[in-house]
């Protein structure tokens, strides 16, 4: 049978191959991953719709298909001869490529690396640590709340490289949502002592689930709590329709760095969730997005999405590019001691700085630092979320 490029969601026609996960005579099993191919959203590993003998692959790393496209031809193992099934090769590991070039680097067999991340997936981390001697992996818990070390990012040999997969597609959609968007941005920082004392209090509360107890699900608490009070921010725009959908679900996107590009995933309903839901749930996420274990409908539907570059160690304002058709994007910088003055003298305070950055199609200026005010007010006295 042929296999055809599906639809991958959301009015995508495109995908490009980025690793072939099989070889051509290859025999699989159904629901094997065949080929990796990256959309504008995500690296995703489309399965084998059958059990058999994969007789052709269609496109090379780097070749776009459409929906539709044939992708492979695979025939059923009876057609190609009773003694196929003992052909059949081990189970490739499940690992990103970016995870197998390490393994090459390192010199470690894939095979024999025990896997700890979500499906089945080894992670680099597992790598590393068969590379150090095959230490037992940790025991299962949520990411730690560390900020990511900055050795290798944006690092690349001289020479032209091609911009591929989830890189491309971004460069395209970031440089006409600039072009096209008319963004206007307030930028301001509020104190965050009591948003620092706020998540001690509940990490100290919830012990069992301390290390789920960031300050990103307070972060991203607040926006949800902020956008109810703001329902036009809280939308999509149809600019060829010339209508505003406002959406009555809050649904947060989350602006995750991953070894494949930036991915956001997305937190469903985050208005309705409490803390420590909405903390698993973002832990997850970023757990599932760096790992390249999302499922397409994990990567639709946001309404607004959250961008928190401070948690990179650095950064105090940018302003973030709105993700269309959303309407809003809000940027979180780094916490840090910075002066503030406090029944009028200067002190040190940790201050948390943050942006709004909103589509002026849809909403003023009035609009944006309202909105900004009650955002600060509510990172002021996070405890009243908690209260509804």
């Amino acid at each position: 049978m042929e296999f055809r490029l599906p639809d991958l969601g959301e009015g995508l026609e495109e995908a490009e191959v980025v690793e072939w996960l099989v070889a051509e005579g290859a025999v699989v099993e159904r629901d094997q991953p065949l080929v990796a191919v990256s959309t504008d959203k995500a690296v995703v590993e489309l399965p084998s719709p059958m059990a058999g003998r994969v007789s052709r692959r269609f496109g090379s790393a780097g070749e776009r298909l459409r929906v539709g496209d044939v992708v492979a031809v695979i025939e059923e193992l009876a057609a190609v001869g009773a003694a196929a099934p003992a052909q059949r090769p081990a189970l490739r590991p499940r690992a990103a490529p970016s995870v197998r070039r390490l393994a090459v680097e390192l010199g470690v067999d894939l095979q024999a690396v025990v896997a700890t991340g979500p499906q089945g997936r080894i992670l680099a981390d597992d790598v590393r640590r068969m590379a150090n001697g095959g230490a037992a992996p940790p025991p299962v818990s949520a990411p730690a709340r560390t900020r990511p070390a900055a050795a290798g990012v944006g690092q690349a040999p001289p020479g032209r490289h091609p911009l591929t997969g989830i890189r491309r597609r971004t460069a395209e959609v970031v440089a006409s949502a600039w072009s096209s968007i008319p963004h206007i941005a307030n930028m301001d920082e509020v104190d965050a002592t009591a948003l620092l004392d706020a998540r001690t209090r509940l990490q100290r509360a919830a012990a069992e689930h301390a290390e789920l107890i960031g300050v990103m699900p307070l972060l991203v608490m607040a926006v949800a709590h902020t956008l109810r009070r703001f329902p036009l921010v809280n939308a999509h725009l149809d600019a060829a329709a010339g209508e505003v959908e406002v959406h009555a679900g809050v649904h947060i996107g989350l602006a995750v760095a991953s070894a494949d590009g930036l991915v956001v995933p997305v937190v469903r309903d985050a208005e309705r969730r409490g803390l420590l839901d909405l903390a698993a749930e973002i832990a997850r996420l970023v757990t599932a997005a760096r790992s390249r274990g999302l499922r397409r409908a994990e990567l639709e539907g946001a309404t607004c999405t959250v961008t928190n570059y401070g948690s990179l160690g650095a950064g105090r304002f940018s302003i973030p590019i709105i993700r269309p058709p959303e309407v809003a994007i809000i940027g979180f910088g780094s916490i840090a001691p910075r002066p503030l003055v406090v029944d009028g003298q200067v002190v040190a305070r940790p201050t948390l700085p943050y942006v709004v950055t909103v589509d002026h199609r849809v909403l003023d200026g009035d609009v944006v630092c309202a909105f900004s005010a009650v955002l600060a007010a509510t990172l002021a006295d996070p405890l009243s979320l908690l209260l509804g």
